[in-house]
């Protein structure tokens, strides 16, 4: 448990991804109550208050993000904090797969962490959050997000395109 009073500095920011492997947690953030069970994952912000729980052994992943460069990369982040990502189908499992290969070789002492290593995780997480049912289905999202969310993902699509303009998103 950490209280509001234990906050780092901001400029300390950091996103988690944890993946639990062997038991469920219960992580509370932000009003949100996530059960993650093995086969799912789920994000945390390092500065706001939380609750983590399991009530048996666990083994976790934890993907530290430095949260400018979740930010630079996924508007507002804290958005998708403390809910469940399904792990074991579509994006969400490459996602989980990706994050188990590269935690297994750090086990036995590989040097895997490469920059592109890293990037990669990193686009392979936010396409995980941009395309899952959970942040359009949560409470703290309206259709306001989910409009802007569209907006950002049609943009990103079509960066290279010279007839892209207002207009042109707007009718997408």
């Amino acid at each position: 448990r950490r209280s509001s009073g234990e906050s780092a500095d901001s400029r300390d920011e950091q996103f988690l991804v944890s993946l639990p492997r062997q038991s469920d947690i219960r992580f509370c953030q932000m009003g949100r109550d996530a059960h993650c069970a093995p086969g799912q994952f789920l994000l945390e912000r390092s500065l706001d208050p939380y609750e983590f729980s399991h009530s048996r052994d666990n083994n976790l992943w934890v993907l530290k993000i430095p949260g400018p460069l979740l930010r630079h990369r996924l508007r507002h982040p804290e958005r998708f904090c403390a809910l469940t990502f399904d792990g074991s189908s579509g994006i969400g499992a490459l996602f989980s797969s990706y994050v188990n290969a590269v935690g297994s070789q750090l086990e036995q002492g590989q040097e895997v962490l490469h920059p592109l290593v890293g990037q990669q995780l990193l686009e392979l997480f936010v396409a995980c959050t941009e395309n899952s049912p959970a942040v359009l289905d949560s409470p703290g999202s309206g259709v306001r997000a989910a409009h802007l969310q569209r907006i950002e993902q049609h943009v990103r699509r079509n960066l290279a395109d010279t007839a892209l303009s207002p207009e042109q998103i707007a009718q997408a």
